[in-house]
C-alpha cells in the first residue's frame, strides 16, 4: 500500500520509481543469476526550460546498467543505484540516442539480447489532485518483451501504487507475470 511505500521512500530518501526499479533488478538477478543487468527506463526528457511549457512528447528511452552485489543490503543497493546509476545517467545521458547507448552497453557487458534488454520500466505522472485519475491505455502491441508501468496517481485515490504490466504473450504466460509481480512485492 502507498502509505508504507511512501514512508519507506521518505526514510531512505528515494523515490517510488527507484524502489521498484531496484526491486526489479534484484528479482532479475535472482531469476537469471546475472550480476550485470540492463533495464530500460523511460524519462520525460523535459529538463530544458523551453521544453517544460511545450505540448508534445520528448520522452527518452534509456538503458540503465545495474551491477548487483549479493552481499549488499537492499537499502544500500537502493541508495547506490539511485545515486550512481539513475541520477547520473539522467543528468548526463538522457538525450543520448538509445540505440547507440544500448549497443555500447551490450559491448561492455557482453550481454546477449533477450529478457534483460527487452524489459522496460516507466512511471506515469505524479499529480497531487484528489479527483484526478490516470489510466494507462494499452495501444494493442508491445514492442518490448516486458514492460512495467508505475501508476503514481491512484495513490491519492485508492491509497495504492498500481503496477501495470504489458508483455508479449508469445514469451510470457499470465502465471509468469503473476509470479514476477509477487516477486516484486516480496522484495
Amino acid at each position: 500500500l502507498y502509505p508504507e511505500i511512501d514512508e519507506f521512500c521518505k526514510v531512505n530518501r528515494t523515490s517510488i520509481f527507484k524502489l521498484i526499479f531496484c526491486s526489479l533488478a534484484v528479482y532479475m538477478n535472482r531469476v537469471t543469476g546475472q550480476d550485470d543487468l540492463v533495464i530500460t527506463g523511460v524519462n520525460h526528457n523535459r529538463t530544458q526550460e523551453n521544453r517544460r511549457k511545450v505540448i508534445g512528447m520528448f520522452v527518452s528511452t534509456i538503458p540503465f546498467r545495474v551491477s548487483i552485489n549479493g552481499d549488499m543490503a537492499f537499502n544500500l543497493f537502493l541508495e547506490q543505484t539511485g545515486k550512481e546509476t539513475i541520477n547520473y545517467i539522467l543528468k548526463n545521458h538522457q538525450q543520448y540516442p538509445f540505440d547507440l547507448l544500448a549497443a555500447e552497453l551490450r559491448e561492455i557487458s557482453g550481454a546477449d539480447t533477450g529478457f534483460l534488454w527487452d524489459t522496460v520500466i516507466s512511471a506515469h505522472g505524479d499529480v497531487e489532485k484528489e479527483n484526478f485519475q490516470f489510466e494507462h491505455v494499452y495501444q494493442g502491441c508491445q514492442a518490448n518483451a516486458f514492460a512495467i508501468h508505475i501508476n503514481y496517481n491512484n495513490k491519492y485515490i485508492d491509497g495504492i501504487v498500481e503496477l501495470e504490466y504489458e508483455y508479449q504473450v508469445e514469451l510470457f504466460s499470465r502465471g509468469e507475470i503473476q509470479r514476477i509481480h509477487q516477486g516484486l512485492v516480496n522484495i
